[in-house]
């Protein structure tokens, strides 16, 4: 019983806070880059590349004017050269399962 409230508010928090996110990644996009790599989250759905001929921009926030877009994805050109794409809701649906399990009422 102790247990289980010790994960409750965790996997409350990580939920709203994704869910948070692919809410904002509706309206704005954003990302950083150094060098070697970049992320981006954009349109439900974060991104990250690897490559060595990518230049340093630090962080950046913008508008964004597409919709969702659903389907992961993935592109390998070289062991340095790769970009893997992972929708938001690949990842809110195991922290919603957890929330659901965290807060589920004891048995009778």
């Amino acid at each position: 019983m102790k247990r289980r409230g010790v994960t409750r508010w965790p996997a409350a928090i990580l939920l709203a806070l994704l869910l948070l996110l692919q809410v904002a990644s509706v309206p704005f996009y954003a990302g950083w880059s150094w060098t070697g790599g970049k992320w981006r989250l954009e349109h439900g759905r974060l991104t990250i590349q690897r490559s060595d001929v990518l230049r340093p921009k630090g962080p950046w926030v913008d508008l964004n004017t597409e919709g969702l877009r659903w389907t992961p994805a993935a592109r390998v050109h070289a062991a340095d050269d790769w970009t893997v794409t992972i929708p938001l809701w690949c990842l809110y649906v195991p922290a919603a399962l957890w929330t659901m399990w965290a807060w589920r009422g004891r048995p009778a």
